[in-house]
């Protein structure tokens, strides 16, 4: 074939191009899905990382992040009006991480302030807010 008549592959490049953005969105999703599951799914001696990380991060689907250098304990201040158990879920996690072996709030406990904050959250904030948090694939990514 003469290489001058030879059309470009305009349709194989867009083909390449939806493939790995519709890859990469997939991808979001599903990391933000794992993230959301772990506070249930944990090891007892990780739940509540995981916990307070899934809080976090349905914060920041919401738009609602940390300030730089704004501690754990002053957000969930912070956000009291919108999810006053997260206070709580904060205080627990500290426990656990900074407390040593044996001196956080039992898993059930833990999972349970996290279903509070969860429902807090459904129950203060409009649903068209929760919808585009819910579309949101990334919120995680500044979730800290």
């Amino acid at each position: 074939a003469n290489p001058d008549t030879t059309p470009f592959p305009w349709d194989v490049i867009l083909w390449v191009i939806v493939s790995i953005a519709g890859a990469l969105v997939v991808t979001a999703y599903s990391v933000k899905s794992v993230r959301r599951l772990m506070p249930m799914l944990a090891p007892e001696r990780a739940a509540h990382r995981w916990a307070v990380r899934a809080a976090m991060d349905r914060f920041a689907d919401l738009g609602l992040v940390r300030d730089f250098g704004e501690t754990r304990e002053h957000f969930a201040k912070r956000m009291a009006t919108i999810a006053p158990s997260l206070a709580t879920l904060t205080m627990a996690h500290l426990r656990a991480a900074l407390g040593g072996a044996g001196r956080g709030a039992p898993v059930a406990e833990v999972r349970r302030l996290y279903r509070d904050t969860r429902g807090e959250v459904r129950r203060n904030v409009r649903w068209n807010r929760r919808l585009a948090a819910f579309l949101n694939p990334l919120g995680w990514l500044w979730s800290r």
